[in-house]
């Protein structure tokens, strides 16, 4: 039978103390490269906003395809999503993530 670790006997390991903001963003970009998500991502926060067909353009996904990836980002508060007109919609990087701008 396992015996449970008390926080004490946990083993500690030295973070260190010199990464920075572009070592951790060249890590995430190296690992989620090809994530749609993380292309929407990297794509708003160069911009103030995008119709769904820019988006779609500019990260080489089709329009049926996009939508998805958009409505799971709007509903995990990640977008925001801004009628114009009868059938468009800009969305946009929420405003709590809008720190993102000056890293990516």
């Amino acid at each position: 039978m396992l015996k449970p670790l008390n926080a004490n006997e946990l083993p500690r390991q030295q973070i260190e103390n010199d990464i920075s903001a572009p070592d951790v963003l060249s890590f995430f970009e190296t690992v989620f490269r090809n994530d749609i998500r993380f292309k929407i991502i990297v794509l708003l926060s160069n911009r103030e906003g995008a119709l769904l067909r820019e988006i779609a353009r500019n990260t080489g996904i089709s329009h049926k395809n996009l939508s998805k990836y958009l409505d799971a980002l709007t509903q995990k508060g990640i977008l925001d999503v801004y009628p114009v007109g009868m059938r468009n919609r800009v969305y946009k990087l929420a405003p709590k993530y809008s720190y993102l701008k000056q890293f990516l």
